[in-house]
């Protein structure tokens, strides 16, 4: 070995060295990404007609991405897009229109292997066509509907298998929507086993992604059993937005909590019970100045974003709380011999701040994007960013019709801005 292989190999230990703990074995086969939701999400359809696809489905502008935005996801550092696809048109097409949607598929994802981008296909249903929503989908173990849905996953996985040496993964649903309970966690436990084994009889090889049940939470996860997986070439996803007040401020809910989401902005993170006066006042501004409510549903509303406020401010919400959450994680991995490698955070992000939307600050937004990745990568877990573009106010590019990145988050991220 001469002085130059020495030193070659010396800075190569080091490097390894100043690697977090957990990371330095083996390397995630995805480590960086971020989800596009609009290449083949969110088919057109029929006005006249709510359930019923328009074809093209996927043709508007809203269904296009430009080059540029690409070329700088590239350029910030990310190494893998996770393909949103809506299940529902491919549920409700046949023939050659169904083919077709496969061409469409395969386009895409080799339009962005050529740009040296590996490719998660992410199977994310979505409620806009009834007959196709998550629930009803995972809805009963033996419907006709789930039938058609393995069906579509094996067809997918044989679609993909020629690729199944390199970095392209295909993930078999997004966050099931049922598991709060046993009974409906367990019969996702059977149809994700189903799914598995039947891309798995049609791709020997291919990556397969899967998750737990509770909409794909990290205690979803933690109540797997991986063990009739042990064999097969998987990742496990779990996605994490916690505290939702926090990440989901300014979303505009209907249900429960999220009702609350629309009235809250600039909160504070990390923060403490100190921080109480000037987030409510913001809070209480916004429900006074919603006009939609009666003088006593602002009394109501407000007496409930009081109550959520604090909920949220006793957490002392902080990489500590992160922390402890991701410590399930290390617990079910170690029981059951999953290495780190093979975790995946799927989906994480926060609302922010920028046009029409008005959520976080960069601060607070940077300070949890930094706390949640630096804990995932601190045990080689891989990640994906929700979304690089779209509406609600968590997008990657700075302005919804931006091709440039946001800088914040990128610095969040521990990106670099091209």
């Amino acid at each position: 070995m001469n002085g130059m292989d020495r030193r070659a190999l010396l800075t190569v230990a080091l490097a390894l060295a100043a690697m977090p703990a957990g990371a330095t074995d083996r390397l995630a086969p995805f480590r960086r990404g971020v989800s596009i939701h609009n290449l083949m999400n969110w088919g057109r359809v029929d006005p006249a007609d709510k359930a019923r696809y328009l074809w093209p489905p996927f043709d508007s502008p809203a269904h296009k991405l430009k080059p540029a935005i690409l070329d700088n996801v590239k350029k910030a550092g990310f190494d893998f897009i996770r393909l949103t696809i809506d299940p529902g048109v491919f549920l409700a097409t046949d023939g050659a229109r169904r083919d077709d949607l496969d061409l469409q598929l395969m386009a895409h994802v080799k339009a962005l292997m050529a740009r040296g981008l590996g490719v998660i296909v992410d199977f994310h249903p979505n409620s806009q066509v009834a007959a196709y929503a998550p629930e009803k989908i995972t809805g009963e173990a033996t419907s006709p509907l789930f039938t058609a849905y393995t069906a579509m996953v094996a067809r997918t996985a044989k679609l993909l298998a020629p690729l199944s040496k390199q970095r392209v993964a295909l993930e078999l649903m997004n966050e099931p929507q049922w598991g709060w309970d046993g009974a409906t966690a367990k019969r996702w436990e059977d149809q994700q086993k189903t799914l598995h084994d039947a891309a798995r009889a049609a791709s020997p090889d291919l990556k397969l992604v899967l998750t737990g049940a509770r909409g794909g939470d990290i205690d979803g996860l933690t109540n797997v059993d991986p063990a009739p997986y042990k064999a097969s070439n998987v990742l496990w996803s779990f996605h994490y937005y916690e505290p939702f007040l926090l990440t989901h401020q300014g979303v505009k809910g209907d249900n429960g909590d999220a009702r609350l989401w629309r009235y809250f902005s600039e909160l504070p993170y990390p923060a403490a019970p100190e921080f109480f006066d000037p987030a409510f006042k913001l809070a209480r501004a916004a429900i006074d100045a919603d006009a939609a409510l009666s003088a006593p549903e602002k009394r109501r509303i407000t007496a409930e974003a009081e109550r959520a406020l604090k909920a949220y401010l006793a957490q002392e919400p902080g990489r500590a709380r992160i922390a402890k959450d991701f410590a399930k994680l290390d617990a079910w991995a170690k029981k059951h011999g999953v290495p780190a490698d093979r975790l995946f955070m799927g989906e994480f992000g926060v609302t922010r701040t920028y046009g029409p939307y008005k959520a976080s600050p960069p601060g607070p937004l940077e300070n949890w994007l930094a706390d949640v990745r630096s804990e995932a990568e601190a045990r080689g877990v891989g990640w994906a960013l929700w979304a690089l573009s779209g509406y609600g106010g968590m997008s990657l590019i700075e302005t919804d019709d931006a091709t440039t990145l946001d800088k914040p988050t990128l610095k969040g991220l521990g990106l670099t801005p091209p």
